[in-house]
């Protein structure tokens, strides 16, 4: 930190990341900004700065600074030698600024009582923020959640059983049901009841969405480059297995499918779908094994005519970036991962985006495009535009493939 980043920070005013206090502040004050900068995005907290930018200063720098590294060993989980503390001399006066690194991953709280920075405002956080926080930074095992108004009734005995076959390869233990949905991890003991948990209950359940109406996929085939009209919609619901087979039958069935003729390894016709088959299934398969399931919004599937997005509730966790995600593999849900890779849906690799890429790239068609916000996940796959346009694309000289379809609107079902 020195006198110009000093000088932006004041300039900035008072906001999601930036406190001034003076040195008169208390101590129990101090550690609640810690901690409110904690549960955020990070922030600055500089002392010596009064409410209305002025630099006033303070006398016992060391005696502030002092103050500061005891209010972040008050904080729960300790911040201590998380926050910096430094001391910087502006305009003749000493300011000391304490900085809360970003991309912490707990939750945090003082003497019990969890707060989060909002605006230039610490807000306290309510028992279901801070689950939904705990969740979000990874600390919670949501997934692992006994659902107490849930019985053992509502789980299929045949999909345990599958997956364990998938899993297995050797048979199926010697165990009652019970015991091995337990090693499972789908069902835990609640004040001395066997319950499905949340992840058994998405998998394995009877009808998930009787206890999570929000685990569904909102599904629409939609006109127009800004969606303005609606061809097709369906909410998708079931296991999360069902749900990626019929949301993959949902984009077939409102994409178009083609013959190339003339193809450059074998000379014969091939089939060529508008969207990749496995970069399709990958978007798909990863919002559902990744989204939040705390957040009470479903994913959506949207179909334009040039573009096709996958979008999920819950950003990225702690420590992760868009720009360094391929290869990276660190679950929001790690059982879910788990067993979608023993039936087949994902690989546990963090080869997920590779694999979408590479699909595209096969294709012809752009690199997927990916955007995280701290509320969502969302994945874009650019088409190959409309019908007309995608024909004089691909039709070349005599030697190069040609595309065929029949003249009808490029939203019909089937196409060639």
């Amino acid at each position: 930190m020195d006198t110009d980043e000093l000088r932006r920070l004041i300039a900035q005013d008072e906001g999601q990341t930036v406190e001034f206090k003076l040195e008169s502040e208390k101590q129990s004050d101090l550690a609640e900004t810690l901690v409110a900068f904690a549960n955020a995005q990070g922030g600055y907290v500089l002392i010596g700065v009064s409410d209305d930018g002025q630099v006033v200063g303070v006398e016992r720098a060391k005696n502030i600074a002092d103050r500061l590294h005891a209010a972040a060993r008050r904080v729960a989980p300790s911040l201590h030698g998380a926050v910096t503390v430094v001391i910087v001399t502006l305009e003749g006066r000493t300011v000391v600024v304490a900085t809360v690194p970003d991309n912490l991953e707990a939750t945090y709280s003082l003497a019990g009582r969890f707060v989060i920075r909002e605006g230039s405002f610490n807000r306290s956080m309510s028992p279901a923020d801070v689950l939904q926080h705990a969740a979000r930074r990874g600390t919670l095992d949501y997934e692992g959640t006994p659902v107490l108004e849930a019985t053992l009734n509502d789980l299929n005995e045949k999909r345990v059983m599958d997956l364990l076959a998938q899993r297995l390869r050797t048979g199926t233990p010697a165990r009652s049901l019970e015991e091995l949905l337990q090693i499972l991890g789908a069902a835990k003991a609640a004040e001395g009841i066997i319950r499905p948990t949340v992840a058994g209950l998405l998998c394995f359940g009877n009808w998930p969405q009787f206890y999570f109406n929000h685990a569904t996929i909102l599904a629409g085939r939609l006109v127009g480059p800004l969606g303005t009209q609606i061809l097709d919609r369906a909410i998708i619901e079931g296991t999360l297995p069902e749900m990626v087979d019929k949301a993959v039958q949902f984009v077939a069935r409102n994409t178009r499918h083609g013959l190339r003729i003339g193809d450059s390894w074998t000379a014969r016709a091939r089939e060529v779908d508008e969207y990749p088959p496995d970069a399709v299934r990958e978007a798909i398969t990863n919002a559902c094994c990744h989204r939040d399931y705390l957040e009470r919004s479903p994913i959506q599937l949207k179909i334009y005519d040039d573009r096709l997005v996958v979008a999920n509730p819950g950003g990225l966790l702690p420590g992760l970036d868009v720009a360094h995600l391929e290869g990276q593999h660190r679950p929001r849900n790690p059982r879910l991962a788990d067993w979608l890779h023993n039936l087949g849906y994902v690989e546990r690799f963090g080869v997920g985006l590779i694999r979408m890429r590479e699909a595209m790239e096969q294709a012809g068609l752009p690199a997927p495009e990916i955007q995280a916000t701290p509320a969502s996940f969302t994945v874009t796959l650019r088409g190959p535009g409309p019908v007309d346009a995608h024909i004089a694309m691909v039709a070349q000289p005599a030697t190069a493939p040609t595309m065929i379809a029949e003249p009808r609107p490029w939203y019909a079902t089937t196409w060639g």
